[in-house]
């Protein structure tokens, strides 16, 4: 894969105490609430009911409501949102941006997420609203993929087993976005080792992602000095490499062309919505 800045979050010194019946473990450093009792349950094969999660988060939301840090965030963030990032992120369970970048603070990243950091009109739409609505704007936009990326292994899968139209009818959306750098990187290495394959594909799929915010904010970005990176997250080692992205051109996965009909949609989807 290609070349980047590779980014480590500083090592902290965990604090942490255990309280109530539910064993919360807390982690003062990141705001961590986890609950032993529920970890306890599923290590045991037992599957927790939906009360009880409901209670899990019940204790959560205790602890940061309590919580004398939170609540000088929640004074300090009351009355508006300024943060410095937009993050465009997969949906993953373990991606959870404010970790991965040691940023647990209320109103320091403006999150969008979806399966495969796939960027639809909803999600180029809110990238808008931040920028257009937020002030000062965010001065850095990152589309970050990841390994082991469960949207790229399926869309990885179904063209191995020949089977992307069944898929693309149940997630057409997603398949359309990653299906591209899914074929070309198979042709590119074959499937003889998969997770480079993978890993390779996720890359390829963020800098697509980013190259389209690019393209379609093209003279905002400029107007407001707003950087735009792909990212890649390493889920075994935690590191993130940043890619700087560079202009459309012929020889990348998405054309010029490509880019113009999908700007197109997103703004005229975006502006039927608001008759």
């Amino acid at each position: 894969m290609g070349s980047g800045i590779t980014q480590q979050a500083p090592s902290q010194q965990a604090n942490v105490t255990i309280t109530n019946q539910h064993k919360v473990v807390s982690n003062p450093v990141h705001g961590l609430v986890h609950s032993q009792y529920m970890k306890n349950m599923k290590k045991y094969g037992e599957q927790p009911s939906g009360a009880q999660l409901v209670q899990s988060l019940i204790h959560g939301n205790e602890y940061y409501r309590k919580n004398e840090l939170y609540a000088d965030q929640r004074d300090q963030t009351k009355s508006g949102q300024t943060p410095s990032f937009i993050i465009v992120s997969c949906s993953d369970s373990r991606c959870s941006v404010p970790l991965l970048f040691n940023r647990p603070h209320l109103g320091a990243i403006f999150e969008i997420k979806s399966a495969g950091n796939c960027l639809d009109a909803t999600g180029i739409e809110s990238i808008k609203y931040a920028i257009e609505h937020i002030e000062p704007p965010p001065k850095l936009i990152v589309v970050m993929g990841h390994t082991k990326c469960g949207a790229v292994t399926a869309c990885y899968n179904s063209i191995c087993q020949e089977k992307h139209h069944k898929l693309r009818m149940e997630f057409p959306s997603i398949l359309t976005t990653i299906m591209e750098p899914t074929r070309h990187n198979i042709e590119k290495f074959g499937t003889g080792n998969k997770d480079k394959v993978l890993a390779e594909i996720s890359e390829d799929n963020a800098k697509k992602q980013a190259q389209k915010v690019q393209f379609v904010f093209d003279e905002v970005l400029e107007k407001y000095g707003i950087s735009v990176y792909a990212g890649m997250y390493d889920i075994d080692t935690g590191d993130v490499k940043f890619l700087k992205i560079t202009d459309p051109d012929p020889k990348n996965d998405m054309t010029k062309q490509e880019l113009e009909e999908m700007a197109k949609e997103a703004k005229q989807e975006s502006s039927s919505g608001e008759k």
